[in-house]
């Protein structure tokens, strides 16, 4: 009887480690995929304004989506089959000890790393109203050339 508890305590365990296990590993496949997409990126001065747009925000998404930087329950595990969990306890005992004053650092990095997703979407606005301002000054501009191209013409007229 005993035994039947204690193996399905193991078997229970185990499940749930090999379940944090798999959760990592998916994870670690986006991170992969993220990587490869950045790798693949071309020359980003040859981007037209459509792909910047979009790059622009899938970056600050994911700038956005990792603002903060402490660890979670889930993300404290161990791969070992054996000692995992012994290894788990541990690391969750130094977490908690060491919670008052890693908080404190990663409290300054999460504040660092919100203004600064913050400092760069407000900058991606800014440029575009800036782009919006140039391309209204271009149609002035040329509007400004026709007037005075048939200005020139009708003083030519007179002259004549």
């Amino acid at each position: 009887m005993n035994n039947d508890k204690e193996f399905k305590i193991f078997l229970g365990n185990y499940i749930n480690e090999i379940t944090n296990i798999i959760e990592e590993k998916n994870e670690l496949k986006n991170y992969i995929a993220e990587a490869n997409e950045l790798v693949k990126l071309s020359d980003p001065w040859t981007y037209s304004d459509k792909e910047i747009d979009n790059e622009m925000a899938k970056l600050l998404t994911v700038l956005n989506d990792n603002i903060d930087t402490k660890p979670t329950s889930t993300s404290i595990s161990s791969h070992r089959r054996f000692i995992g969990k012994i290894i788990v306890l541990i690391k969750k005992v130094f977490f908690k000890i060491m919670k008052p004053y890693t908080n404190v650092i990663l409290e300054k990095q999460r504040y660092f790393n919100e203004k600064t997703v913050r400092f760069l979407l407000l900058s991606f606005i800014r440029y575009r109203k800036i782009e919006e301002k140039i391309k209204e000054l271009e149609l002035k501009s040329e509007e400004l050339k026709f007037l005075t191209e048939t200005n020139s013409l009708e003083i030519n007229k007179i002259k004549e």
